[in-house]
């Protein structure tokens, strides 16, 4: 559709669309994190209409309300774009004394005329374009990672605590969903059997009306149902460096170990996980393999227990057990 590509010179750290889509904002990786309007529906992409430098700040995101009105955020910092008589100027958020972030992890223009934020202190902060705080409320039990603005005059919000939550822009709680306790968080995916923590912690989302698509730091994928509170995993995957994989002899399947302590089944035909056809393991995996016939695989491990030497496992394939 269009190649807009005559202004960084380093990498593309940040991107996002105004709210009707027609410019889209760039937020380069260069020091002064140069930054690009590109007016890209009215049929012109070869230069920016407007530009600017966000700063040194490093910029984690961007969020577009229009061509003339945008935020850009990163540790410590939000600001706030509007167009002055140069141009577009900054204003930067003023969080007070006590409850500052360290840093800004997400942001959402509300239909209110504010601009709402997370923080990596589990608040979630709206301000009005000048930078001056409205309001803010604690969220979550841990960084607010993703915000959308609903259909329905609500934001929503998610969070490393597991949890989705539904929120008025006067900070009422609204409603929410608890994906760390949903059953299709907690017995779709095996954790390693010495890991412990939040399942389900956000790390993305995106809504459309109800239907909610969200990204975890597990990565999985899961779309959950907000009227009805229904959760179904879409996908799943390694999260930690993969080390080990062998094909079966047999069939189309392939099993995978890795850093994050799991051993997952894949069938290359169709090239999807196999349900439920995974297993925990102790230590981190090195390497796998099956023997001649599949009926049976061994794992070696990074390391073992203190003192008790680095172990080897044959697992049953069927029941992955030993």
């Amino acid at each position: 559709v269009a190649r807009l590509d005559k202004f960084h010179d380093r990498c593309v750290s940040a991107v996002g669309f105004t709210s009707d889509g027609g410019a889209l904002v760039s937020v380069g990786g260069d020091d002064n994190h140069g930054t690009a309007v590109w007016e890209w529906a009215k049929g012109d992409s070869s230069v920016p209409s407007r530009s600017m430098d966000a700063g040194k700040e490093q910029v984690f995101g961007v969020m577009a309300s229009s061509s003339e009105a945008m935020a850009t955020f990163g540790p410590r910092h939000v600001k706030l774009w509007t167009m002055g008589e140069h141009g577009l100027q900054s204003r930067a958020g003023k969080f007070g004394l006590g409850d500052a972030p360290k840093a800004v992890l997400c942001a959402v223009a509300t239909p209110s005329g504010d601009v709402a934020v997370g923080g990596d202190n589990g608040y979630i902060y709206f301000f009005d374009w000048n930078g001056v705080l409205v309001s803010k409320t604690l969220a979550h039990d841990g960084s607010v990672t993703g915000l959308c603005a609903m259909s329905d005059q609500q934001v929503l919000s998610g969070g490393f605590d597991g949890r989705l939550k539904m929120w008025s822009w006067s900070c009422e709680l609204a409603g929410q969903v608890e994906l760390f306790s949903s059953e299709a968080v907690t017995e779709s995916t095996a954790m390693g059997q010495d890991l412990r923590g939040v399942r389900g912690c956000v790390k993305a989302l995106d809504c459309v009306g109800n239907r909610v698509v969200v990204g975890t730091k597990d990565n999985e994928v899961y779309e959950v149902q907000l009227d009805s509170g229904s959760v179904q995993q879409l996908t799943s995957g390694h999260c930690g460096e993969l080390w080990g994989l062998a094909m079966h002899p047999k069939c189309d399947v392939c099993v995978t170990v890795g850093d994050d302590k799991m051993l997952r089944c894949w069938d290359t035909g169709s090239k999807h996980a196999i349900p439920d056809k995974l297993a925990g393991l102790p230590y981190a995996g090195r390497t796998v393999v099956f023997d001649s016939t599949g009926e049976v695989l061994a794992v070696g491990f990074k390391e073992g227990a203190p003192g008790a030497g680095t172990p080897i496992w044959i697992l049953d394939y069927a029941t992955l057990q030993v």
